[in-house]
């Protein structure tokens, strides 16, 4: 509710809407948090339930299945991603959009020292037979993101004709995730 109290209604009232994703969630199921969920979905019109398992969505895999999602259920022309913790001042963000590039605009973080970490003890070992290479590939991070939609349209193209591997080794699973084009 804080978001809905705060700076949502300023993104109203430039008439852009938002969309809450929810990942492990099943919308048939019976349990009383999911009724709840439900019920807020219903009376906000502002959530999105992703179906499947956390699991099946760690949060690169949540990022592109809300991206999906955005590329095929909206005229929007920019795909804004913020972190709920995150307070966004909408006048400066606008004007700044408003400003930049519109083809295949991406603003945000992009990470590219992805150092494997090779050292057991380490909290973030990558043992070879999960990742060969020395380098993780280039990844965008961070609280917020804004790609433009012919970027989102284009990414959802390229994952619906050849969706991107998820590295697994021997049942563990690694959040690493190498594209395939």
């Amino acid at each position: 509710m804080a978001l809905r109290d705060t700076w949502l209604p300023l993104l109203k009232a430039h008439g852009l809407s938002h969309k809450f994703f929810l990942a492990g969630t099943e919308v048939d199921d019976l349990s009383q948090i999911d009724a709840l969920l439900r019920r807020e979905r219903d009376f906000f019109d502002d959530m999105v339930f992703l179906t499947g398992t956390t699991d099946e969505y760690p949060i690169g895999r949540k990022g592109l299945a809300a991206l999906l999602w955005a590329a095929h259920n909206t005229a929007a022309q920019f795909w804004l991603k913020f972190d709920d913790d995150l307070y966004v001042r909408p006048n400066l963000l606008l004007n700044r959009l408003a400003s930049l590039q519109r083809a295949e605009l991406y603003w945000g973080a992009f990470d590219y020292s992805g150092m494997v970490v090779r050292d057991p003890s380490d909290a973030h070992f990558t043992p070879y037979d999960v990742w060969q290479e020395p380098v993780f590939p280039a990844y965008a991070r961070g609280a917020a993101v804004a790609m433009s939609m012919d970027l989102v349209r284009l990414i959802a193209e390229h994952e619906e004709r050849q969706p991107l591997k998820k590295i697994r080794a021997g049942g563990v699973r690694s959040d690493c995730i190498r594209a395939t084009y």
